[in-house]
């Protein structure tokens, strides 16, 4: 399944949906903000903070395509 459809979904309260971007995301972005900040418990409490964040404002993501950029 594409990230908009999982997107759309999500949007729609599909927390299934929401958790499998988390798991296809959750690495990439954890590996990303562990080389920007060195050490691993900051680097998954910003990943948790992350991710939070975007379910909270899925509903104002403009460019669904452009998600993975």
């Amino acid at each position: 399944m594409e990230d908009r459809d999982l997107i759309l979904r999500a949007r729609r309260g599909d927390v299934d949906a929401f958790n499998m971007l988390v798991s296809r995301w959750g690495k990439p972005i954890y590996n990303y903000l562990l080389k920007q900040v060195r050490q691993r418990e900051d680097a998954l409490d910003l990943s948790q903070a992350t991710f939070l964040k975007a379910y909270r404002n899925l509903g104002r993501l403009q460019e669904i395509d452009r998600f993975p950029l």
